[in-house]
């Protein structure tokens, strides 16, 4: 299924994308503004992922390779088709999105390398950067003319593969889906955390609920939302401070974290995350794990919150302890950051290195 796809016309950027994701589509509308955008979807929808993830208006051309969930589909028989297709298109610039797929090593091996772009979302600290992975991995970038990092650890993964091209950091991995944002004004705290994204085995959710079953946070609650593969085993381990509410549709979210204090996010793999941006955006001081790939440039850059072990219940349980006495200074960092200057230059980074201007 294609919409506006022409083969004659001249594209700014291709993009190869897994899916047709809220945040993306929310990116490539605001670059399709400025420049000829084409995004390549491998799937419609996803066995991971609820509807309105891969929900959004389209204002760009695009074209789904396959059809069904991305998991399901014939990997080869996809690079075949993705091969044919790229062979047939003008192009100036081809974003590729890691190396994790056959898609991608024939896209780049099909496209000249002066027009290849990694638009890297794993960071250092969940890939792996010695042995065989990274012997491939090297080869990899070795196709490659330029890198779009997510943030400062995903452009200290690009080094240390041993890429020497051009590296521009974007700033994030798309665009969140805006509510009006609450008026900055004083919050009291009220002692109500908040985690948002799948119950699954890498969001390190076991620890978390064990840190608020200690005697030190019951005074402290915790809501988790959505669902995912461990949610009967976390219910299991939860006390009576703590709330499942399940999915709650995109459109909801914002009242919800509104109606909490500070977002943790436990994971031991996180290459972004994005609800780290959205948690801030409403307001709320973060207490995100050092492995999460956001911690440097939003929690830490912006002063908007604290990192802790995801190893150490009281590395924790002291990030929760200084959030709590000093909330007001951690809330108004949130409040103060400059999301629509942080959205603006994503989008600049992009169309900046389409046009051949490269990274400011």
């Amino acid at each position: 299924m294609s919409s506006g796809f022409s083969e004659d016309r001249q594209y700014d950027w291709v993009f190869i994308s897994h899916l047709p994701s809220f945040y993306k589509i929310n990116l490539f509308n605001k670059i399709a503004e400025s420049a000829k955008v084409l995004a390549i979807f491998l799937g419609e929808t996803s066995q991971e992922r609820t509807a309105d993830f891969v929900k959004g208006d389209k204002q760009f051309d695009y074209v789904f390779l396959n059809t069904g969930d991305f998991e399901r589909r014939g990997r080869w028989g996809s690079s075949w088709r993705l091969v044919r297709l790229l062979l047939k298109l003008k192009y100036k610039r081809l974003s590729v999105g890691g190396w994790d797929l056959p898609e991608s090593w024939v896209a780049i091996l099909c496209s000249p390398k002066n027009k290849n772009v990694i638009t890297q979302e794993s960071s250092i600290f969940e890939s792996k950067i010695s042995g065989a992975k990274s012997l491939l991995k090297r080869l990899f970038v070795k196709r490659l003319g330029m890198a779009l990092v997510s943030g400062l650890p995903h452009a200290r993964l690009m080094r240390a593969v041993g890429f020497a091209a051009e590296v521009a950091v974007t700033g994030g991995v798309g665009l969140a889906n805006r509510a009006q944002r609450p008026q900055s004004v004083h919050k009291e705290f009220s002692g109500h955390f908040l985690y948002i994204g799948r119950l699954s085995p890498e969001k390190n959710l076991a620890f978390l609920l064990r840190a608020f079953a200690s005697p030190e946070m019951r005074a402290f609650h915790l809501t988790l939302v959505g669902n995912g593969s461990e949610r009967e085993a976390l219910r299991s381990l939860a006390g009576g401070n703590v709330t499942f509410l399940g999915h709650v549709p995109n459109e909801e979210i914002h009242k919800i974290y509104e109606a909490h204090d500070a977002f943790i996010l436990p994971s031991v793999s996180e290459p972004w995350g994005l609800v780290v941006e959205e948690a801030l955006y409403y307001g709320l001081p973060v207490l995100a794990s050092a492995k999460v790939g956001s911690v440097e440039d939003l929690v830490l850059g912006y002063g908007a919150g604290l990192v802790f072990d995801p190893c150490s219940e009281g590395s924790l349980r002291q990030a929760i302890e200084t959030v709590a006495t000093q909330y007001e200074h951690y809330a108004r960092a949130a409040r103060e950051i400059d999301f629509d200057d942080r959205d603006n230059k994503q989008v600049r980074v992009y169309v900046d290195a389409a046009s051949g201007r490269g990274a400011k």
